[in-house]
């Protein structure tokens, strides 16, 4: 059959910026390019629109007005490198927002191949079936500090708002993200959401939609002419080469004058012509949605941007798309004799119907893409049809990490029990063996190319969630989407939703800025603190640590979010992450006096990689002798307690004594995560379980770390149906895989630290307790 290529209209949208955890103040811009993967064809950007309702930045909806909009760079088209550039935009302080409503068209020519099939059917395959990729740039020019001469600027605050573009910015790349965007396969139709948020280090949210169709289907006029051949049909010798005509590519070998078989060509024309209606048909159902949308938002008294415009586009979808066709697909199985179908006939008719395909496609595209700017915009500052398109992207990804979880029930009364690693094993062969074989772009259509490019290195995860007798998941425990809702989960609550996260030993709250960043994305609820106050005291006791972090709560709430001072306890919700040594500074900050209001408000506590019931155990010799050499270097008192070797004897230690007290059954869900691979903090004093060795100790420590699991567990297992808060515990297990093999991944540390290093890892975290934490 005849080889032949599509043009592909793709539309990028920018709707919202918002600085998560930009690493500097300035001034940014994004740009945007577009290739085909497979054809390596570069997409032409040659038309775009700016449209934003205003240029003032939002910090905690309090306006900052925009006073160098005019001397900034304007959104535009750079066509020495085929690339669109937003305008250019002043961030200076974390949480600013602004909206941009900015997009650009590129077209994209795609390159297309007949797939036939054993019945003789067959279907046009677009570039390998191999997605497109959109690849955004983040920009960032200096912004000019004030002179030291300027008077009122003795405070940092005036300074920072004293700092302005320059007159002739230099911007430079410092950071970029790639998006795959995978089409219908038959008519490449996608209408698609995804926050870009570029870098660890440049973290943002920039709110993106993409909406490609195909647009018309050309036969390459390279390969053949239109000249008419001779009297008998044999094609003319040309410039060309041989082959001359286009029924030629059609029928090889053929005579333009042969009658062929009815059934033959109506499949033919079926394979060249059911791309372009499908496209049709998706861009009209498109456009409905769009409309209906705004016509119910007028019948509800809200301002549209074009009533009129509207109705002449609902009219025009009611049209029919193929009329005055000569010879189009519905009426070709009545042909009255088949001698009357010839190559040149039906060739002639193939090519006349995909230009009246695309003649009707191009009114439809064209107005989608006029409305596209001028949608109500919500009280997020996104578009209807944007989110719309956000639900849909985030059910898709909690499918998409969800297949890597696999969830188990146990009861109960094994809650001090371990998990043998043969079962632990054998779960993770079975989500490895599991992983579809078109990877992402079976379940996603848009994903981030750089993180997915090989999903047999992601980290899968296996769960056990402890439950009751009577307690039952609303929804089924398969990997739908990470753990399960619970029926007696209680949603109704109303208020912020504070969630602090506790960084370890000797670390700071910058080491916890991916999860922060993330949690950010994923729960817009959610108001979440990175506690300073135990920065610069890591290696004092406990005790102190866990007050300083009461204090930081609970100024915290007084300032940002008082409401969580209601006595009402739906009022509000507050969850604590807590990594490494953080999760027992935490545990400790709960036993303050000053954190008694708060106690009522507790919901999940999510305990990454620590150790709740001391460093005991250990089966690495080189983390014991490691261990032994940082508690002779810094004397840490801290080191002493986790040891416990604090005390004369390890019943009056700090850490038997935190866990007597009251702590994990105030929450009402309790995830204690833990990996194999992860030497720093054995599984079993992650995860609260008895282990053997502690079973056989019986001179050295295993009746004190036996009797701490029971301290901390005992309390859950033991409340009743009567009382206040049940407490469910989830106990998540990790595996990773690392690319290269390095003194980190030999030790653990790797393992350690991928809880709060790696995006893929902390997606897989978040996305698995999503119903918990949302």
């Amino acid at each position: 059959m005849a080889a032949t290529h599509g043009t592909l209209d793709v539309v990028v949208h920018f709707h919202r910026f918002r600085n998560v955890d930009l690493f500097s103040r300035g001034i940014y811009m994004i740009r945007v390019s577009t290739q085909t993967k497979s054809s390596r064809q570069v997409g032409i950007p040659y038309s775009y629109y700016s449209k934003p309702s205003t240029l003032s930045t939002f910090v905690r909806n309090q306006e900052i007005p925009c006073s160098h909009a005019k001397s900034l760079p304007a959104a535009q088209i750079v066509n020495e490198t085929s690339e669109f550039s937003t305008r250019a935009f002043v961030i200076k302080y974390r949480d600013e927002r602004l909206e941009l409503n900015e997009g650009v068209q590129f077209q994209l020519l795609i390159e297309s191949r007949v797939e036939e099939a054993k019945d003789g059917s067959g279907r046009l395959v677009f570039e390998n079936d191999e997605p497109i990729t959109v690849k955004l740039d983040l920009l960032m020019a200096e912004l000019e500090k004030p002179s030291e001469e300027q008077p009122n600027l003795k405070y940092r605050g005036n300074t920072v708002a004293a700092e302005k573009p320059s007159s002739s910015p230099t911007f430079t790349r410092i950071a970029s993200q790639t998006m795959c965007v995978v089409g219908d396969a038959a008519s490449q139709q996608l209408h698609a959401y995804f926050p870009a948020t570029f870098s660890a280090m440049h973290f943002c949210q920039l709110d993106v939609t993409v909406h490609t169709a195909l647009i018309n289907l050309k036969f390459r006029k390279r390969a053949y002419s239109r000249t008419d051949g001779d009297a008998k049909g044999a094609p003319k010798k040309g410039a060309a080469g041989d082959v001359t005509q286009f029924h030629q590519l059609l029928f090889p070998g053929a005579a333009g004058d042969v009658p062929v078989d009815v059934a033959a060509a109506r499949a033919m024309h079926h394979t060249y012509l059911q791309p372009m209606l499908q496209s049709l048909g998706a861009t009209a159902a498109a456009l409905r949605n769009m409309c209906a949308d705004e016509q119910a938002l007028e019948a509800a008294g809200s301002a549209v941007p074009s009533s009129r415009a509207v109705a002449g586009v609902m009219a025009l979808i009611k049209k029919p798309y193929l009329e005055g066709s000569p010879f189009n697909g519905v009426k070709l199985s009545s042909a009255p004799e088949s001698g009357e179908l010839t190559p040149l006939r039906l060739a002639a008719s193939i090519e006349t119907d995909i230009k009246l395909v695309a003649r009707r496609l191009f009114l439809l595209w064209g107005r989608f893409v006029a409305l596209l700017p001028q949608e109500p915009r919500g009280e997020s500052g996104r578009a209807n049809v944007a989110a719309r398109l956000q639900r849909t992207w985030l059910a898709s990804q909690r499918r998409w990490w969800g297949s890597r979880l696999k969830n188990s029930e146990v009861r109960i009364q094994k809650l001090l029990q371990p998990r043998e690693p043969a079962e632990l094993d054998g779960a993770f062969r079975e989500l490895r063996a599991a992983s579809r074989p078109g990877g992402p772009r079976a379940m996603l259509s848009v994903f981030d190319g750089a993180m997915l490019a090989d999903p047999s290195l992601l980290p899968v995860a296996a769960s056990h969630v402890f439950l009751r007798r009577g307690q039952k998941f609303a929804t089924s425990p398969q990997p739908v989407g990470g753990i399960p809702e619970f029926e007696d989960q209680d949603d109704d609550y109303r208020g912020p939703h504070l969630i602090v996260m506790q960084h370890g030993w000797y670390a700071s709250s910058f080491d916890m800025r991916l999860l922060r960043a993330y949690a950010l994305l994923l729960f817009p609820r959610a108001i979440v603190l990175s506690p300073q106050s135990n920065e610069d005291n890591s290696g004092g006791s406990m005790g102190p640590m866990g007050q300083r972090l009461a204090h930081e709560v609970h100024n915290f709430i007084k300032h940002r979010c008082d409401e969580l001072s209601d006595p009402d306890p739906k009022m509000g919700r507050l969850s604590f992450i807590g990594h490494s040594a953080g999760s027992m500074i935490v545990r400790t900050a709960l036993t303050s006096p000053i954190f008694r209001p708060y106690l009522s408000k507790l919901h999940t506590f999510v305990s990454l990689s620590s150790s709740h019931c001391g460093n005991m155990f250990v089966p690495s010799t080189i983390i014991s002798g490691g261990m032994w050499a940082l508690q002779h270097l810094h004397q840490s008192t801290f080191m002493d307690e986790l040891q416990l070797i604090d005390r004369d004897t390890m019943n009056e230690s700090f850490m038997y004594k935190l866990s007597q007290a009251k702590g994990f059954e105030y929450f009402k869900y309790v995830v204690l995560v833990g990996s194999t691979q992860d030497s720093y903090v054995p599984m079993h004093t992650a995860q609260a379980t008895i282990p053997r060795p502690a079973e056989a100790d019986k001179k050295g420590g295993g009746d004190a770390y036996m009797q701490m699991a029971t301290n901390l567990m005992s309390p859950i297992s033991q409340k009743t149906a009567e009382s206040d808060k049940q407490t469910t515990v989830v106990r998540l297990t990790m595996e990773y895989k690392f690319t290269q093999t390095n003194l980190d991944t030999v030790i653990g540390r790797a393992a350690h630290l991928a809880y709060i290093d790696s995006s893929a890892a902390v997606l897989l975290i978040l996305f698995s307790l999503y119903n918990l934490l949302k």
